[in-house]
């Protein structure tokens, strides 16, 4: 299961599985799903800054979506090379991609195959607000993200919690601290009822960017909620 692999933070494990699934969508000549793996494995480079190869997925993914007759494929395909301009530098480049990707995420789930059923114009805007916060842009970051959780249903628990890590780091960018510390709070609390290593791990990573602030009354609150779930020493 690459997605398990990959959310425990075992990115080998997750893009050798990810490169069998894609010899196997290649041996089937299905465009959306070669499409679709060449985005996953361009997700996994992405976070670990291996810009080069995001953009060789992301090309290798383009070609393939265009064959294929999913908005949805297309939509994931311009998010990454979204995450890819962010990298660079490239404000403008990432910004439309950004928007294609979310226009792109419209559109009825009736016409796409089964396993795109998670992707929406939310989950697009989730995927924006880091990028943003990579450029500095703490008050785009901070609208994309709150889009983002107004669309995102309940059931999508993880997303969520991703989401409200990225809010509370634009927040900080914002210089924004109680209300920064109050989302990382949100998050420590789904973080502390799954499993997953990446959320844990972006978590503690958001709160280190804090430490300026450690003082602070509602940060000093954040970290009592984080040691008793064994995310902070």
């Amino acid at each position: 299961m690459p997605y398990l692999a990959y959310d425990l933070l075992d990115y080998a494990a997750a893009e050798d599985a990810l490169n069998d699934g894609l010899r196997a969508a290649l041996d089937l000549g299905d465009p959306t799903l070669i499409s679709y793996l060449h985005f996953w494995l361009g997700r996994a480079a992405a976070d670990q800054q291996r810009t080069t190869t995001v953009l060789d997925h992301a090309f290798a993914a383009q070609s393939w979506a265009a064959r294929s007759s999913s908005n949805l494929v297309r939509s994931l395909n311009e998010s990454l090379f979204s995450m890819a301009h962010a990298s660079d530098g490239e404000s403008s480049a990432c910004a439309r991609a950004h928007d294609r990707a979310v226009a792109m995420a419209d559109t009825p789930k009736s016409s796409e195959p089964s396993f795109l059923y998670w992707m929406s114009p939310s989950m697009a805007e989730s995927r924006a607000a880091p990028s943003l916060i990579q450029l500095k842009q703490s008050r785009p970051a901070i609208a994309a993200v709150q889009r983002s959780l107004a669309g995102l249903g309940q059931q999508f628990k993880l997303d969520r919690g991703f989401a409200l890590v990225s809010y509370a780091e634009a927040l900080t960018l914002a210089k924004e601290i109680p209300e920064a510390a109050s989302r990382l709070t949100e998050a420590a609390d789904i973080a502390s009822r799954h499993s997953s290593a990446r959320l844990t791990d972006q978590l503690t990573k958001a709160r280190a960017r804090l430490e300026p602030w450690a003082g602070n009354a509602r940060v000093r609150q954040l970290d009592e909620n984080l040691r008793a779930h064994g995310v902070w020493q």
